[in-house]
Parts: structure tokens; C-alpha cells; sequence
């Protein structure tokens, strides 16, 4: 029997320490059930993460520095009133030539790396059993635009889906959301999903409110004690159905594939 293979997905390696210790939990979790498994980590920062948790790394961004995909949401950013771009970068030229540079740069640099790009993907999440999104407040649009984390989980799921892997949001943060390409990504990648579950209420309140129903999925308020709650208005509280598989249970009793 090969060990399993797991595909980690997020923010990890930027320096954010609340990140950190969510990665550094999920790989304590996952190989104390699933001894000897295999982990790749799908993230910001590659290097970080190699040598701060041991395991494999890939970057999830293309792009180049100095310019990114969030180009894409300058005008929707100046049409709402906002004087700078979703990220902190500065507003691009109003001018034909600015829009005609833009252009060049999407057919000419930034299409062949994102080609390129999500070949790499594929080749890896076909290798695996599984993507995991660990935690963090990665759904949302808010900081990044709708071509920041909203675009690579939409790849990401879509890649994994197309390999027929399972794809688990576990205790996810959600919101807030200003695009509605950005909504349209997350709605869809989430919709890809086989178990979902929020690390509050609020959070699934956020996706209602952009029109993707909660009522099914719990929100762990502390996953790595295992406590959890599924009211869908803040304040109610329950317990997890015993019969259901939550995301934890998932890591140990997936039917692996072998090869």
C-alpha cells in the first residue's frame, strides 16, 4: 500500500504567524493519522515552507513582480471610488497606451506563464490523493481582487476536480467580498468542493449573503481541539452530527487510491 499524498493549498510562507501555525497543525494532524503520507504545500512562499516545515513546496503564483493579474480589477477599483489597487499597488494610466501595454503584457508574458503554470498544477495534483485548503482567511476577495486568491483556488479546485481528487475547505475563514468575479471564482471553487466547513459563523453568513448555501456545513470554532458548531446566525450552537464525516475524519478514512 503507497502512502497517501496529500496537496496543501494557501497563504503560507508570507510571514504570517496565525498561517504558519495553521500549516504547522495540519501537517502534526494529518500524519498522526495518516503516518507516512506524503505532503506538498501550494503556497506564497515555497522556500519558507520548506525550511520551516519540512515538507515539499510549489508557488502558486506566476506572476511576475510588478505586475499581476489584479491589473484586471483597476477599473471595477476606480468605478467603485477606491484610490488604489486590491493588494496596495498603484493605480494603472488612464491612457490608451496604458490599456494597450496592459494588453501586451496578458498576451505576450503573463498567458504563457500562466499556461505553464497550471500544467506544473496538474502534473502535481495528479500525483496526489487530495487538496486541502488548512484554515487562514484565504476565502475572499478583499485584499487581492478577484485575480489573486479567488483565481487560484478556482484553478486549483477546477485542476483537481478534472483528476478526479477529492478537494476539502477545512475551517476556512470567509469574507470580506468586494468583486463579483471574485464571488464567481470562490462560489465556484467552493461548489467543487467535497466537505467544507468554516471556522465561524459569520463566515458562512459572508457566503450567503453573495449567494453560496452554508446550511449543510459545519464551522469548527476550534479545529484542532475538535469542537464545532453548524448554527447558521450567530449565537446558536450544536454538535457535529456523529454520523457525519467532518474534514478531520476525512484525512483518515479516505478510500486511497492506489498505484
Amino acid at each position: 500500500m503507497r502512502p497517501a499524498r496529500i496537496v496543501f493549498y494557501g497563504n503560507f510562507g508570507a510571514g504570517n504567524l496565525g498561517n504558519e501555525v495553521t500549516l504547522q497543525t495540519t501537517i502534526e494532524q494529518t500524519l498522526r493519522r495518516l503516518p507516512g503520507a506524503r505532503l506538498l504545500c501550494i503556497c506564497t512562499g515555497p522556500e519558507d515552507v520548506r525550511a520551516r516545515h519540512g515538507i515539499e513546496a510549489a508557488p502558486s503564483l506566476s506572476r511576475d513582480s510588478g505586475w499581476s493579474w489584479s491589473d484586471l480589477d483597476a477599473e471595477s477599483t476606480r468605478r467603485d471610488g477606491g484610490g488604489h489597487l486590491p493588494g496596495g499597488a498603484a493605480p494603472a494610466g488612464h491612457g490608451f497606451g496604458a490599456k494597450l501595454a496592459r494588453l501586451r503584457r496578458i498576451a505576450f508574458r503573463r498567458a504563457p506563464q500562466e499556461l505553464a503554470h497550471s500544467y506544473q498544477m496538474l502534473r502535481l495534483i495528479a500525483r496526489s490523493d487530495m487538496l486541502l485548503v488548512p484554515g487562514t482567511g484565504i476565502v475572499t476577495d478583499g485584499s487581492c481582487g478577484s485575480f489573486g486568491w479567488p483565481y487560484d483556488m478556482f484553478k486549483l479546485t477546477v485542476l483537481a476536480k478534472l483528476c478526479g481528487r477529492r478537494i476539502l475547505f477545512l475551517s476556512v475563514g470567509a469574507g470580506p467580498f468586494r468583486y463579483r468575479l471574485g464571488g464567481w471564482f470562490i462560489r465556484r471553487s467552493l461548489g467543487l468542493a467535497h466537505y467544507r466547513s468554516y471556522r465561524d459563523v459569520d463566515s458562512k453568513l459572508r457566503l450567503e449573503d453573495i449567494g453560496f448555501g452554508t446550511a449543510r456545513d459545519p464551522a469548527w470554532r476550534e479545529a484542532a481541539r475538535g469542537r464545532c458548531h453548524t448554527g447558521r446566525r450567530a449565537g446558536t450552537k450544536g454538535l457535529c452530527d456523529p454520523g457525519r464525516r467532518c474534514g478531520r475524519a476525512e484525512l483518515s478514512r479516505l478510500p486511497w487510491r492506489h498505484g
